[in-house]
């Protein structure tokens, strides 16, 4: 006669069973093609190598691509900011857009997108295309921080964001504004020499 388990074996077993099936199905996400890019992680992409075909991010090349309408927001004699508050990015909507650019400098701009609806999945879109990005983790104590993907392709250094509390992207940046250099200090013209010291003749 077989005895049956006391309740303690029982959950152990129970447990046990549960955990196994939970890391089966893990296991599964990761081989079994769970996380593979979709449709609309390859429509992202796409939207992104659209963009940085654009020779020059200009107020008209944006409005265009983006479906939006940029108004001048600041010129603070340096650099002049464009903004706009709808559009469209690989069929979703944008809550903001902004385009910064050098003043005396049109190809120098950096242009910046808020998705008003979240994107791809961070690790999935890196893995299939930027597998050699650079990935900075957002800080827990800043409510603004992202953890961003950055990559540089050709002029353009691209980076793709979420906030801290966030599963998938919401931002894009693409910077064309290259650092500039600290000028080398002039070097100072040498004194010239002191005169000799005049000596008296004495009595």
């Amino acid at each position: 006669m077989i005895s049956a388990p006391s309740p303690i074996t029982a959950a152990r077993t129970s447990m046990r069973s549960r955990l196994a099936i939970g890391m089966a199905i893990a296991f599964c996400a990761s081989t079994c093609g769970a996380y593979a890019p979709d449709e609309d992680t390859y429509a992202f992409h796409e939207a992104i190598q659209a963009l940085t075909a654009i020779d020059v991010l200009t107020v008209g090349s944006v409005d265009q691509a983006l479906f939006t309408r940029l108004s001048k927001e600041l010129d603070n004699g340096s650099f002049t900011s464009y903004t706009a508050h709808k559009g469209e990015f690989a069929n979703l909507p944008i809550s903001e857009v902004e385009l910064r650019c050098r003043n005396g400098a049109p190809g120098d701009c950096l242009l910046s997108i808020e998705l008003a609806r979240p994107g791809p999945m961070p690790e999935v879109f890196v893995e299939t295309f930027w597998p050699t990005s650079e990935f900075t983790l957002a800080s827990p104590h800043g409510s603004g921080s992202r953890s961003y993907w950055s990559v540089q392709q050709g002029r353009d250094r691209i980076s793709v964001g979420l906030l801290y509390t966030e599963e998938r992207i919401t931002a894009l940046v693409i910077d064309r504004i290259p650092p500039r250099a600290n000028p080398s200090p002039t070097p100072l013209t040498p004194l010239p020499p002191l005169p000799p010291e005049e000596v008296l003749p004495t009595r």
